[in-house]
C-alpha cells in the first residue's frame, strides 16, 4: 500500500510544507495546474478524488487521482507513488536522482482523457470540516457521522431517517516508528452534495499519530441519495 513505507533511510531535517516538490512535479505533469478535485461523472456512477498521504516527517507526499464507484470499486491512477515521492524527497535534499517524469506526465494524461471523455464535474455543494457526532440534513436524507471506539460510522438515511448505507471506518495499523505503534484514525473532513445526479461523497482523511508515521491516503465513499 503506498501510505506504508518508512521514510528514507537517514533522512535529514524534514522539507517545510510549501517546499514539498510533490505539487509542482504534479502541475506540471497537467501543463501547469492540476485538476480541482472531487469531480463527478456526468452520468454519477464515479468520482475522480485526489490521494495525497505524507511520507514520514520528510514533508513530500504521495498524489495519485481515484475514481470511486458507486458500488465501491476504486480505481487508482498514480502519478507520485511512495518510490517517487522519496526520490522527490533525495533530490530536494540534494542527492541527484533520475526521476522518470515521462512516465508522470503520461498517467496525467490518462487521468485528464478519463475526466473529459467522462464529462465530470464539480458537486453542486460541499459541506467541510465535517463536525463527529453530528448529522447533516439534505432535502431528502441525512448524513450522520458518529465516533466511537469501533471508529467512524457513516449513516445516510431516507427523509424518514430510515438507513439506507452505512459504512464504518476502522483505525489503520501503519507499522512502528522505533518502539513506537503507528495507528492512523479516521478523521471526516468533508462531504460532497449532488441532487441532481442523486449521490453524495464523502472524505475521511487520517491522523497519523506519532511523528514520523505515515498516514494512509484519504478514503473516499459514494453513494446514492434516497
Amino acid at each position: 500500500m503506498a501510505g506504508a513505507s518508512t521514510a528514507p533511510d537517514g533522512a535529514g531535517t524534514p522539507l517545510a510544507p510549501d517546499d514539498d516538490p510533490t505539487p509542482s512535479v504534479v502541475a506540471k505533469a497537467f501543463g501547469g495546474r492540476a485538476p480541482a478535485l472531487p469531480l463527478l461523472a456526468e452520468d454519477g456512477r464515479d468520482v475522480a478524488v485526489d490521494l495525497r498521504a505524507r511520507i514520514g516527517r520528510t514533508g513530500v507526499s504521495t498524489y495519485a487521482v481515484a475514481f470511486v464507484s458507486v458500488d465501491g470499486a476504486v480505481d487508482v491512477m498514480w502519478l507520485v507513488d511512495v518510490k517517487t515521492a522519496e526520490q522527490l524527497y533525495l533530490r530536494a535534499a540534494g542527492t541527484k536522482v533520475a526521476i522518470d517524469e515521462g512516465r508522470i506526465a503520461r498517467a496525467a494524461t490518462a487521468v485528464s482523457r478519463r475526466l473529459r471523455f467522462g464529462r465530470y464535474s464539480p458537486f453542486e455543494s460541499t459541506v467541510a470540516d465535517l463536525p463527529p457526532n453530528q448529522r447533516i440534513e439534505l432535502a431528502t436524507a441525512s448524513l450522520q457521522l458518529a465516533e466511537s471506539a469501533d471508529g467512524l460510522t457513516l449513516t445516510l438515511a431516507d427523509a424518514r431517517r430510515e438507513p439506507v448505507r452505512r459504512d464504518v471506518v476502522r483505525a489503520r495499523p501503519m507499522g512502528k516508528v522505533a518502539d513506537l505503534d503507528c495507528v492512523s484514525e479516521p478523521l471526516p473532513r468533508a462531504a460532497y452534495f449532488d441532487q441532481k445526479r442523486r449521490r453524495v461523497s464523502i472524505r475521511i482523511e487520517w491522523n497519523a499519530g506519532p511523528d514520523r508515521c505515515n498516514s494512509p491516503p484519504a478514503e473516499h465513499r459514494l453513494w446514492e441519495l434516497p
